[in-house]
């Protein structure tokens, strides 16, 4: 199951509505054909939905449906934020400015989700509507930063919302709650949460939530430059949040369990973002959590993300796969190479995964390299002074052997690989001297040499054993395909 390629995500929902972000989604989905994008702030004031109460306005909801359907994208919609003529107050969250209050008359509020999904469903049909996801608001266990209220409030306002669309159409899908994994922190609100939905007998039909590997100080507000990094979680943390999260899936029994934020890091700004670890981290969480959850969404497609306004430079660590100038990252490459594997899967470690397909063999390795002891404890001084590359100590190639038991034959062995020397635009950029602005002759340079690297080798076995020898350098993921160019050793592969 690729996991890896269920799910995309962008901001607010306006954005998808740019020319430039709209021509980065266009070519991303030539690529990496993704099945669904999770975006929040459907009711965003960008959006020029509500006029009064009782009068909406569809005009911009319809434009960017049909442009993301016309992608073959479905909709993950994280429904919010509160329009200003509804809301109980002024607080706003990002720049973006979604209002983060509870609802004055809650009303107005499941008034207007009632005709939000009435107009979807006589738009695009019931068939195609229960196809997609929604999330009942965003994050709201971070109070005071995405939820303007007590976690009381919020119990309400996805009570009424969720009662709001059951009786819109019962087979519409209806979930979240959308939180942090800080709400592990808070043991209590999960647990609330979970005793709120079986006490009110309100069935979510997934589950979903963000996971960052990090523990934090304190959360004021997303306008500061930086979160302030407490700790960096181990190199299998991700799998831990994964697994402190399972309780609250199984409490309450639902079918589906959705990451719909997902990265190494939550702190916009961190430069160890653009750099070729991403790859490897991708990589190395994407063989371990494949197979725990419905999808993994990376935060975010792009760097064209208007969270904390407009990107200071082209590599200033911002969460994209793609730049602003739509330079592809490491992270964008691994899920091409992840993309390759066949659906059988023949073995697995933390460091690999073999599969099989009609075409052949397929051996996936990556060389994780966790970071220094500074970097985890919160030090992050050299990172921003000197180099991203200083957040770790250096390390050995990792070897890799395979022996596959193959017949005689005529074989391809095709390797793409990816590390700092191939495929890593930000250490391109550094040996082309950092220009900061870049030009359009540097961009397209970028864009043009910043891939894997390529080799093909045809040759004809002549033993039982073929090995497959890869030596991959730090931060480095290397993809192997095995295609037997003879009938009958295609039937060979495809039946041992």
């Amino acid at each position: 199951q690729k996991t890896w390629r269920k799910l995309t995500t962008f901001g607010c929902s306006y954005e998808g509505l740019k020319t430039a972000n709209q021509a980065q989604l266009i070519d991303m989905q030539k690529d990496l054909e993704f099945e669904y994008v999770r975006f929040q702030g459907i009711f965003a004031e960008q959006m020029q939905i509500v006029f009064a109460v009782g009068q909406y306005n569809w005009s911009r909801v319809d434009e960017l449906l049909d442009f993301l359907l016309s992608l073959k994208l479905k909709p993950f919609i994280c429904l919010g934020y509160m329009p200003e003529i509804f809301a109980s107050g002024e607080k706003t969250v990002a720049h973006w400015r979604g209002n983060i209050t509870p609802p004055q008359n809650m009303s107005d509020w499941t008034q207007l989700v009632e005709a939000f999904f009435n107009h979807i469903v006589e738009r695009y049909g019931i068939n195609n509507v229960s196809t997609w996801y929604f999330e009942i608001w965003n994050e709201p266990d971070l109070e005071g930063v995405f939820w303007a209220s007590h976690q009381e409030n919020y119990h309400q306002l996805y009570k009424a919302t969720f009662e709001t669309v059951r009786a819109v159409a019962p087979e519409i899908k209806i979930g979240g709650p959308s939180v942090s994994h800080m709400a592990l922190d808070k043991s209590d609100w999960l647990n609330h949460f979970v005793q709120f939905c079986q006490l009110n007998r309100l069935q979510p039909d997934f589950f979903s939530y963000h996971i960052y590997p990090e523990l934090y100080n304190h959360i004021e507000s997303l306008e500061k430059s930086h979160l302030t990094t407490r700790k960096t979680l181990g190199p299998d943390g991700c799998c831990e949040l994964v697994d402190q999260m399972l309780p609250c899936v199984s409490k309450l029994n639902v079918k589906e369990h959705h990451i719909t934020e997902w990265n190494m890091s939550a702190c916009w700004g961190n430069k160890v973002l653009d750099t070729a670890y991403l790859g490897s981290f991708v990589a190395y969480n994407a063989i371990a959590l494949y197979d725990k959850v419905d999808s993994l969404g990376i935060w975010t497609f792009s760097d064209l993300f208007e969270e904390r306004g407009p990107a200071p430079s082209t590599f200033h660590g911002g969460f994209g796969m793609m730049t602003c100038e739509g330079i592809k990252k490491p992270g964008y490459h691994v899920l091409t190479m992840l993309n390759r594997l066949g659906t059988d899967l023949l073995l697995r470690d933390k460091h690999y995964i073999v599969s099989r397909s009609k075409q052949g063999i397929q051996i996936l390795m990556v060389n994780y390299v966790h970071f220094d002891p500074l970097y985890v404890n919160g030090d992050m001084s050299a990172v921003d002074l000197v180099d991203p590359y200083c957040a770790f100590n250096e390390a050995n190639n990792k070897q890799f052997e395979f022996l596959l038991d193959l017949n005689k034959g005529e074989y391809r062995v095709s390797r793409y690989q990816l590390n700092r020397k191939h495929g890593s635009a930000y250490d391109d950029w550094k040996k082309m001297g950092s220009p900061d602005p870049l030009s359009e002759e540097d961009v397209s340079e970028l864009k043009r040499t910043a891939y894997p690297k390529r080799i093909i080798e045809t040759f004809q076995h002549e033993g039982d054993v073929l090995p497959i020898i890869s030596s991959v350098p730090e931060h480095g993921v290397e993809l192997v395909l095995v295609e037997p160019l003879d009938i009958n050793c295609r039937q060979r592969t495809n039946q041992s």
